[in-house]
């Protein structure tokens, strides 16, 4: 299949009116791979996160990077060095936070004369990465070859509104836990990097 028949998915599911669901984020992000194989496109991050999606686990050569860096983390947090336990901690927020997935999906979208509207109404986009969120729950992270020192796989996981006392989080959409796995099987330290997501104002679909 060639670009225009892609982009022309592509553009009818963007422009969809029907609430999301975890196939048509699916559908979207399939679209999305498939566009940048055909056109080269180095979107790194765009990349990576259409991979979590579309596979059971993922070992590849960003996992494994992302990977590293909760290694690094966790390295700098057992020795109690602090600047370099901040310096870890905001790189790996900078990606964990989706912002780069974000922005490079809107630059994607515009590349290719698309609405990039889902990547920049905050109603939308809510939407989009809650259900995001559902579909990568689960599928680790996963580094099974050399071990790196310590971790050996992050997995995603959800937080429901219903685990959050309402009086304490009236505005509380959802939110985002990363779990650490060290390759002995046990939990990794307290990363510090799970959060929250406040209900949009606007109305996402």
């Amino acid at each position: 299949m060639g670009l225009k028949p892609l982009e022309e998915k592509l553009a009818k599911e963007l422009a969809c009116t029907e609430p999301l669901t975890e196939p048509r984020v699916v559908y979207m992000l399939v679209c999305i791979r498939k566009l940048m194989e055909l056109d080269g496109s180095r979107f790194s991050a765009l990349r990576f996160h259409c991979d979590w999606a579309l596979h059971t686990r993922l070992d590849r050569k960003e996992a494994v990077r992302i990977i590293k860096m909760f290694d690094d983390l966790e390295q700098a947090l057992r020795i109690g060095d602090k600047a370099r336990t901040e310096t870890a901690r905001a790189e790996l927020h900078r990606i964990v936070n989706y912002s780069a997935f974000r922005r490079e999906l809107k630059q994607f979208l515009e590349s290719h004369k698309l609405s990039p509207d889902l990547s920049v109404d905050a109603g939308r986009w809510t939407r989009f990465w809650d259900v995001y969120l559902h579909v990568i729950s689960d599928v680790p992270l996963e580094f099974s070859s050399i071990a790196i020192r310590d971790i050996r796989k992050v997995t995603v996981k959800r937080v429901d509104e219903s685990q959050v006392p309402r009086e304490f989080a009236p505005d509380f959409a959802f939110g985002v836990r990363f779990v650490a796995e060290r390759f002995d099987g046990s939990d990794a330290m307290d990363h510090g990097l799970d959060y929250e997501v406040s209900k949009p104002k606007g109305r996402g679909r």
